[in-house]
């Protein structure tokens, strides 16, 4: 990981770059299958402290697990998060969950956070509960 061009990559191709794994997702990947009470931990706690170039591969676990134990700290950035990459991602992953009571608290959290109404991102964000019919 130190020296990435030192990787074997002789499997890789351009060709379906957009459908290959990043060697982050490969690894949380192997991990969930191994110890899954440990991946979802690393999953919360990356949800927590990820910036905005991380951020997205723990939201989008997140989305396709849906274990509960992610809602918290994705409700938790959602209520305090000035980037709108980082809590658009959020907002995305905790709609996947399809869940009233989820939504009612996206709702809430828009009301904690300026952020969520202000510039690109607060229409952004608007917009994505519209389509989702959240108001």
């Amino acid at each position: 990981m130190q020296n990435p061009n030192e990787l074997d990559i002789a499997n890789f191709s351009f060709d379906n770059f957009e459908e290959t794994k990043s060697l982050n997702e490969q690894m949380l990947d192997l991990i969930i299958n191994k110890d899954r009470d440990f991946g979802f931990q690393l999953i919360r706690e990356n949800i927590k402290k990820s910036n905005v170039h991380n951020f997205p591969l723990y939201a989008t676990k997140a989305s396709e697990i849906k274990d509960k134990s992610f809602v918290k700290p994705l409700i938790e950035i959602l209520e305090m998060e000035w980037n709108a990459h980082i809590y658009l991602s959020a907002t995305k992953a905790l709609i996947s969950y399809d869940n009233q009571d989820i939504n009612k608290q996206i709702l809430n959290a828009r009301t904690k956070n300026e952020n969520l109404r202000k510039d690109w991102g607060g229409k952004a964000f608007d917009k994505l509960l519209a389509e989702n019919g959240i108001e």
